[in-house]
């Protein structure tokens, strides 16, 4: 299990050296509930060719991104 919040008075790290994903079971899903909590989809789903990734910037507006297995 994994367990977490969301800091918000932190500064953002939108240049990271890398990006921290977070696996998800439906991709498209998990992006629209991004949305709807008023985030924003920075790469969206279908840059990559051959996995289904996603960036988005979190309430702080820290870079992370979401993954799920193809297939």
């Amino acid at each position: 299990g994994v367990s977490g919040m969301f800091v918000t008075d932190k500064q953002a790290v939108v240049d990271p050296g890398f990006i921290v994903s977070i696996m998800v079971d439906d991709i498209r899903a998990t992006i629209q509930q991004i949305e709807d909590f008023g985030c924003e989809i920075v790469r969206p789903l279908g840059f990559h060719p051959t996995e289904l990734i996603a960036h988005f910037r979190d309430p702080g507006g820290n870079l992370l991104g979401l993954y799920q297995e193809p297939g």
